[in-house]
């Protein structure tokens, strides 16, 4: 469910957040990254209907600041607003 992907997506994005990369070569590496995150069915209907909706909504993330965990938009066809 939405609640659970997005749970899981921010723990994951804190993790990259907090971990150091590369620091056994000396170079403590920081990251982020921007994920977002679509479900069954409110967001779509079909495999790569999700896959799409959630890359839309990760460069959303992008756009709008970085480094956060952001939820598709459910389509307006789809009955919800």
């Amino acid at each position: 469910d939405l609640q659970a992907g997005k749970a899981v997506a921010e723990r994951i994005r804190r993790e990259i957040e907090k971990t150091e990369f590369l620091k056994g070569d000396g170079l403590k590496l920081k990251i982020t990254v921007s994920i977002g995150v679509a479900v069954f069915p409110d967001h779509a209907s079909a495999k790569d209907e999700i896959i799409e909706a959630a890359d839309h909504a990760m460069y959303a993330a992008k756009s709008e600041s970085r480094n956060r965990v952001f939820v598709a938009e459910i389509p307006k066809e789809r009955g919800h607003v």
